[in-house]
């Protein structure tokens, strides 16, 4: 399953579901959150997603199926407001679904849009093993559309990441227009 956390004392949440990518898992899905800062009541939509890894090459390619249909209809919905993609996507930044997603859903990468890029390092280095420089195995993203200012991207890098998950955590700070 995927999950959102949020700071309640700077946001609300106004809507939230969770579309499956798959009847037959749990964690196979595309979760969808509207929130309004509680400073100015601007909203912005933030969604995640965990489809099968490659290795399950039929899962991931009815997944991939599912989850383009999913951003390109529900994204219509909120044309209008900033949007923020996150989720471990089981995709490599150098193959044709990366770029075929990110056409379809019209967002571009966070690392990439950044004002700054702290560390540029694999999110997949497997169990207890450390972190690899450079992007070969990155396939935990932040996707934005326009309505958004990355200004900066980080790969958290620290001595328990390789103990808590196989994936590395990664951060945007996110400015919304």
């Amino acid at each position: 399953m995927t999950t959102l956390m949020y700071n309640t004392q700077t946001v609300k949440l106004v809507e939230e579901y969770v579309l499956d990518l798959d009847k037959n898992s749990d964690i196979r899905v595309f979760s969808v959150a509207v929130f309004e800062k509680l400073s100015d009541g601007k909203r912005f939509v933030v969604t995640n997603t965990h489809p099968a890894p490659t290795g399950q090459a039929e899962n991931y390619a009815r997944n991939f199926a599912d989850l383009l249909k999913l951003a390109d209809v529900e994204l219509e919905k909120y044309k209008d407001l900033p949007v923020i993609m996150t989720g471990d996507f089981n995709t490599k930044e150098q193959s044709a679904m990366y770029k075929t997603f990110m056409d379809t859903a019209g967002v571009k990468d966070a690392k990439y849009e950044a004002d700054v890029l702290v560390r540029d390092y694999c999110t997949y280095s497997g169990w207890q093993k450390a972190p690899i420089k450079g992007n070969a195995s990155c396939i935990d993203h932040i996707f934005v559309n326009g309505k958004t200012d990355v200004k900066l991207f980080n790969v958290v890098i620290d001595h328990d990441v390789p103990n808590t998950s196989d994936h590395i955590p990664i951060y945007a700070d996110i400015a919304l227009k």
